[in-house]
């Protein structure tokens, strides 16, 4: 009896991962998208690598240390994926969503940070609307989330040497969507923090200059960010 509850529980634990379990893109093969893919990955999601040049030696070593990973064109990765990460400069995000085809009802993660810089100084940009919001207007069917902008990619795997928690903010007007972001997120060890919708990610966009500009002023030095959210007593 005894072996047969234990085979029962490892056929439910088995099905509830694999119920769980995501085809995620992640566009993009820079330190963010080689960082997220094989930790995603061993979590039990399926990666495909968008890249330029998915037959690459790079992007081909990459997917060799990713379970069950592949590579494609961006465009083919998205449509195959119910969730896109866009891990690639900045000032490419708009044109590379808009490469990606069809969209609609995807979770569209933007983990971008946009960079002025001026006498070697992190500077605010010209335009008001955050990355997040000029990615959902050129993709206006898409779930868009803004996360993992405001942290080191190092951390996003291993929180031990910020010697505390981290705090994963995110924002979006989809719940669902910003839902299934925090359980990514915790199940890498990172604090989900929802600060609200889309329009609260010009704030996220500030805090990503931020994090670069204490990075570039204290290296080797590093800071991360753990959020306190409470309610006061009366």
């Amino acid at each position: 009896m005894m072996r047969v509850l234990s085979l029962a529980a490892v056929f439910c634990a088995a099905m509830a991962t694999q119920a769980s379990a995501d085809t995620i893109a992640v566009i993009g093969t820079g330190t963010v998208g080689t960082m997220l893919g094989p930790l995603w990955a061993s979590k039990g999601h399926t990666i495909i690598y968008g890249s330029r040049t998915p037959d690459s030696d790079k992007v081909k070593a990459l997917v060799k240390e990713t379970p069950k990973g592949s590579a494609a064109t961006s465009q083919a990765a998205a449509q195959k994926a119910s969730i896109i990460l866009l891990a690639v400069p900045g000032t490419a995000v708009v044109e590379t969503v808009k490469s990606l085809g069809d969209v609609k009802g995807k979770i569209i993660v933007d983990a971008t940070n946009v960079l002025v810089m001026k006498d070697g100084k992190v500077m605010d940009p010209d335009t008001k609307e955050s990355l997040a919001q000029q990615l959902q207007a050129a993709a206006p069917g898409a779930l868009v989330v803004k996360a993992y902008n405001t942290m080191s990619a190092a951390a996003m795997k291993d929180q031990a040497p910020a010697g505390g928690k981290i705090s994963l903010i995110m924002s979006g007007d989809d719940a669902g969507a910003k839902a299934k972001v925090a359980e990514l997120g915790k199940s890498t060890g990172l604090q989900p923090v929802d600060i609200g919708n889309l329009d609260m990610s010009r704030f996220q966009d500030q805090l990503g200059r931020f994090y670069v500009a204490y990075s570039r002023s204290h290296a080797p030095s590093r800071v991360e960010i753990e959020l306190h959210p409470y309610t006061p007593k009366p």
